[in-house]
């Protein structure tokens, strides 16, 4: 049944319920004190209306309904607000359609004061039991003969229950979503209705945007269908065709779905699972030993195993670590091993799909994509536990500031610009790395400098943390790279702070989410929104959104802000990259971060 998420439980402690059920408690312990099995029949039709629970019920959804939980909750079985699916309910109890027993519990809860939690749950469980054997008020809605349905919110849990009968010797197992939250691992509001994972790889209830390798679709307008692929490099269409008039063509795609193997359907075939779990077999570099990696299914941080898609205009990722080393850069990820899995060329081989072509418009894949997975030194590690606040967030500090000394690194003394700087930053032992706290990796973007074009089609990096002239064209330089790390900053302490209740409650996360404007629309737009409130007269709204606990981080932010954002004589916002030697701007910008974290040691001592 239903289970309430973090974020469910603070929309329900931020709108409790308080008195407005308590006129409803004594009708409906009436109800239940006379209510016997089969005492009211399906119908609601009992022997004096006055005693019937047919009013006392919808006076209890009519109130439910209108509360800010209702409108705030999601419901389980679809797109829509509680609200939403408790008018619905509303509906078919006035008109007669409903059974007491399946409100029997709710009407329980509410008699027994019980917690809100409890309640809200119930309400929940009740918009899915009624759905499950609620029958269709009338034929579905058809085109040119053709049902049409819509996925997301038809295909529930008991219709997953019957297919895992029928085909639990299948390979893989079908899951469906309901909400673009049951997708985790992108910031971006996408879903897929239908995907496959390999068995035995975890049933929770979320799912990451990592298990999505291909994705094979299709669209049935009346009798007009157009097959699709879709993978890292864009759509791959059949073009239309009529399955009235190419009988055979509908046959042989509908059987090609059913019989693809594991690679053909996207599955992940290049892990393996054994009792222990899901491991990787790789050659150590240089040696070329065969090494186990076991994966751990849910990392707090990131993997030793990392899977990468390169553009084949581009150097692989493992090159760039070398060349790293070999230049002495320090506060890199070392490589152990490295092997490439597959490339879109093969993925796309024997499609013949000859009316269309590529999204780029060559008939071949000259411009693919190959799936690579490198090994990378055991340094991660979680952070360190602890009940003090400002230590919590000294290390925080610390490991940012450390993967900026390695930016350094590589950009003076590896000549290799890295171009895609997010969260993706590996938490060390100094002990284990000499002097640094936080690593860089993810270098499958990354530039050697004089290397001539890298052969990007579009602005490199990730883009809640591009800097504004990336979004704007300009080419990259060190500088935006270092704009990249103070965006991350404000990301951690404005953003996932809430999300994983690291040092705050989301009882407590403002409604409104500034930084929502950073991925969620055009590069120009996101360039404006970043650009808006990064001048000094909007920067506080920004840190608004901090925590409490991070008030300790707010001078920092402020001092990071003047430093890569001064102003011009004209009051303008400067953006740009300054013309003085790079370690001109690298020093002003560590040096707030070493005195933050000495003040922070200072105050903890001090606590």
């Amino acid at each position: 049944m239903a289970s309430l998420s973090p974020d469910d439980r603070a929309i329900i402690a931020k709108h409790p319920l308080d008195i407005s059920l308590d006129h409803l408690r004594e009708p409906l312990r009436k109800i239940e004190q006379s209510y016997k099995p089969s005492s009211f029949s399906y119908n609601g039709t009992v022997e004096s209306p006055d005693v019937g629970p047919q009013k006392a019920i919808s006076r209890l959804l009519y109130t439910l309904q209108g509360h800010e939980v209702a409108l705030d909750l999601r419901s389980k079985i679809g797109n829509s607000n509680v609200a939403t699916e408790l008018s619905k309910l509303f509906g078919l109890v006035q008109s007669g359609r409903y059974n007491y027993e399946h409100y029997r519990a709710l009407s329980r809860l509410v008699v027994k004061q019980a917690a809100d939690i409890d309640i809200w749950n119930a309400v929940l469980n009740l918009i899915i039991t009624v759905s499950r054997i609620t029958p269709p008020t009338s034929i579905p809605v058809s085109f040119d003969g053709t049902h049409i349905t819509f996925l997301s919110s038809s295909f529930q849990s008991s219709e997953q229950d019957h297919r895992d009968e029928h085909l639990s010797d299948s390979r893989g197992i079908l899951y469906t979503t309901e909400s673009t939250s049951d997708l985790t691992g992108d910031e971006a509001q996408r879903q897929l209705d239908l995907f496959v994972k390999r068995r035995g790889t975890g049933t929770s209830g979320k799912y990451d945007w990592k298990d999505v390798r291909v994705i094979h679709s299709f669209f049935l307008h009346g009798t007009i269908m157009e097959l699709w692929v879709f993978d890292r490099s864009g759509p791959y269409s059949s073009g239309e065709f009529d399955i009235h008039e190419e009988p055979e063509k509908f046959i042989r795609a509908i059987v090609g779905y059913a019989m693809m193997d594991d690679e053909e359907v996207g599955l992940d075939t290049f892990t393996e699972l054994d009792d222990t779990g899901r491991f990787i077999t790789i050659s150590r570099d240089p040696t070329g030993k065969e090494n186990r990696m076991q994966l751990d299914e849910a990392p707090f941080v990131k993997q030793r195993a990392v899977f990468s898609w390169t553009s084949d205009k581009r150097p692989p990722e493992a090159d760039h670590l070398r060349l790293a080393r070999e230049k002495g850069v320090e506060g890199i990820a070392k490589l152990i091993g490295y092997q490439r899995i597959t490339n879109i060329s093969e993925l796309r081989n024997g499609l013949t799909f000859p009316s269309h072509q590529f999204r780029d418009g060559t008939a071949s894949a000259s411009s693919s994509f190959s799936q690579t997975q490198l090994a990378l030194s055991e340094f991660a590690r979680r952070p360190q536990s602890t009940n003090s606040v400002p230590s919590a967030i000294r290390e925080l500090l610390t490991t940012l500031r450390d993967a900026i000394k390695a930016h350094r690194s590589l950009y003076l003394k590896g000549n290799i610009l890295h171009r895609d700087i997010s969260e993706n930053i590996i938490i060390t032992n100094k002990d284990e790395n000499g002097d640094f706290t936080g690593m860089l990796i993810d270098l499958d973007l990354a530039k050697v400098l004089g290397s001539g074009r890298s052969g990007a089609r579009h602005q490199t990096g990730t883009m809640e943390f591009m800097a504004i002239e990336v979004l704007q064209g300009i080419d990259h330089t060190y500088r935006h790279d270092l704009e990249s790390f103070f965006y991350v900053l404000i990301w951690l302490c404005a953003r996932r702070t809430w999300e994983r209740e690291f040092l705050c409650s989301a009882v407590d996360r403002p409604k409104r989410n500034i930084l929502t404007k950073w991925y969620t629309a055009s590069f120009v737009d996101i360039a404006d929104a970043k650009k808006g409130y990064i001048h000094v007269d909007d920067f506080e709204k920004l840190l608004i959104e901090f925590p409490q606990a991070f008030n300790l981080v707010k001078p920092l932010c402020k001092k990071i802000r003047s430093i890569l954002f001064p102003l011009l004589e004209d009051g303008a916002l400067f953006i740009g990259t300054p013309s003085d030697p790079p370690e001109k701007l690298y020093h002003p910008v560590i040096e707030p971060f070493d005195k933050a974290i000495v003040d922070i040691a200072a105050r903890e001592g001090s606590g």
